[in-house]
């Protein structure tokens, strides 16, 4: 989004990433993988819908949508259909902030508002049911999971600190 502003006009341009809920609490890393949630409008995941359920049906995990808390998560997924310049370039990471907050993996498609705050520790990128299969098998051991939530986890952005980037890019101005 804000290579687009910036062509656009003269004035300053920030990326300002979307900070996590406050008051998440960490997930606790389990042994398997149980679960996948997804936390959103049910109706943009379209085809991904299908898709989570045949890969998580045929590895025995649970596909939540909507948990009560993502801390009934063991991965959380930040998917959607939806093509088109507008839809990968103008899309927040708030899905990615939150998994970030709690330290719970998490599996994206690659859209800008994502791209451009993953971090060092990359969220695992899927843009197929084949990519989606992969991904859940790459996360099947604890011992990954655990090191994605480590890396995510010290990764995440305070409200306080996304408050000061945002008050320094206004006063610049």
């Amino acid at each position: 989004m804000a290579a687009d502003v910036a062509s656009l006009c003269s004035l300053p341009v920030a990326c300002i990433p979307h900070h996590a809920r406050p008051g998440l609490k960490r997930t606790e890393i389990r042994e398997r993988l149980q679960t996948v949630a997804y936390e959103g409008g049910v109706a943009y995941l379209g085809a991904w819908e299908r898709s989570l359920l045949r890969a998580c049906g045929a590895r025995g995990i649970a596909l939540l949508l909507n948990p009560p808390s993502l801390n009934d998560a063991d991965v959380v997924v930040a998917l959607r259909e939806a093509d088109g310049y507008a839809a990968r370039h103008w899309k927040s990471n708030v899905k990615l902030a939150n998994a970030q907050g709690t330290g719970t993996p998490v599996i994206c498609s690659p859209e800008s508002g994502y791209l451009e705050t993953a971090g060092r520790t990359f969220p695992l990128w899927v843009e197929s049911e084949a990519d989606l299969a992969q991904a859940l098998d790459h996360l099947a051991p604890r011992e990954t999971r655990q090191a994605y939530a480590d890396g995510l986890y010290s990764e995440r952005l305070p409200l306080a600190t996304v408050a000061l980037q945002y008050r320094a890019f206004l006063e610049a101005l």
